[in-house]
């Protein structure tokens, strides 16, 4: 069955069989929805289709009509009848009758704002002039990727609270602040304002894990996750670092921007697979060389790789350690695992920055630099050898 309104919107489809008064189904317009209190049977849409404008619930049918039975299916907005009409099979075919439109009909944004926040925050709260506040607010990338940029200014601008309800993009952007479903749609508004033309928001009920919300969107053919902290995760790293080999299943909102507004797809009961799209993306060792120029580059020195045989001279190493990446599962793996060549230079400039600050911080004056990644039984090291001006 589907379900299209335009111009006004909806928040439930229920199904009453003869002489009932209450529905034993009902279809609501976000699967992500779990009402309380009420003990009928949620039939999980197949797909909804939501713009500030329309609304298109497409409905599976199986095990709710009885072969030769009266179905009566009512649209209501909360407590507010909007439309009726009866399902008949007759031998296999479904016959619709007895339409009836009520009036008191709602806008769209309207009805998502009062019953399904979520879908309000990513339909309704996006809009040329949100995406143009969040450009300003973060400015110009530099010489970062623009995943890596967005995902790096909330790290160090966003600050995860439990705060009630969910925030609009610019609710977020002016309070700093949110849980993992805000940050989510922050960050796939974040997306649209850099030019993607889709972004998807990612929600998990998993009884071993609870719930949680994350954004992802397509990177050079591979999905990349982006939850609250860096680095980006491949999709494949992220499932299988969070929620090893279980079968899991998701709903998916896949969000697309057109013209001057954002159209929201929801696939349910997705099925994600825990699939390694680089299968050899631990952490190159030949990243080594890459590093070494970068920090060269950045602190005005010279790159010698003679430096890690020779042993005469103001020479010093620097030994560090990758740092945990952690996640909501609170499973923290060195970040050397998940690192991505899809994001390479983003990697290398990122280490880079890490080694930067430990030598300003050693007071003495690089001359020339060498820098060794080395992966160890479950970890990985940085070692620099330096060589210094003596004072």
């Amino acid at each position: 069955l589907v379900v299209n309104t335009t111009g006004f919107g909806f928040t439930q489809v229920a199904f009453y069989g003869p002489r009932m008064s209450k529905p034993f189904a009902v279809a609501y317009l976000d699967p992500g929805y779990r009402p309380s209190g009420r003990h009928v049977h949620a039939l999980k849409p197949l797909l909804v289709r939501v713009t500030r404008r329309s609304v298109e619930l497409y409905i599976p049918l199986g095990g709710v009509i009885v072969d030769g039975g009266e179905t009566r299916a009512i649209l209501w907005d909360g407590g507010t009848q909007l439309a009726s009409f009866n399902i008949v099979d007759k031998n296999g075919t479904l016959v619709l009758s007895g339409l009836r439109v009520a009036w008191g009909k709602r806008p769209v944004c309207t009805v998502l704002r009062q019953t399904y926040q979520f879908l309000y925050a990513v339909t309704c709260a996006i809009d040329r002039g949100v995406l143009a506040a969040i450009r300003d607010a973060l400015g110009q990338p530099d010489n970062w990727s623009i995943p890596w940029y967005i995902l790096m200014w909330e790290d160090k601008n966003i600050r995860y609270k439990l705060v009630g309800g969910v925030e609009t993009p610019l609710e977020v952007l002016r309070r700093r602040v949110g849980k993992c479903v805000d940050y989510s749609v922050f960050t796939v508004a974040a997306l649209l304002a850099y030019g993607y033309r889709e972004a998807y928001a990612i929600s998990i009920d998993d009884v071993a894990s609870g719930s949680h919300m994350f954004a992802a969107a397509p990177v050079n053919n591979t999905i990349i996750v982006f939850d609250q902290h860096l680095p980006p995760f491949e999709l494949g790293d992220y499932l299988q670092y969070n929620f090893g080999h279980r079968p899991l299943v998701f709903n998916v909102y896949r969000v697309v921007w057109r013209g001057n507004m954002t159209l929201v797809e929801t696939g349910t009961s997705v099925r994600l697979p825990a699939v390694d799209v680089w299968p050899q993306d631990t952490l190159p060792e030949n990243i080594s060389l890459e590093l070494a120029r970068t920090i060269a580059r950045d602190m005005g020195v010279r790159v010698d790789p003679s430096l890690a045989r020779r042993r005469i001279g103001p020479i010093a190493t620097l030994y560090m350690y990758l740092p945990r990446c952690g996640s909501f599962t609170r499973l923290y793996v060195s970040c050397g695992k998940v690192y991505t060549p899809v994001l390479h230079s983003d990697w290398a400039r990122w280490l880079a920055l890490m080694v930067e600050k430990e030598l300003r911080n050693s007071g003495v004056i690089v001359k020339s630099i060498w820098v060794e990644v080395r992966q160890l039984k479950n970890d990985y090291s940085i070692r620099v050898y330096y060589e210094y001006a003596e004072r």
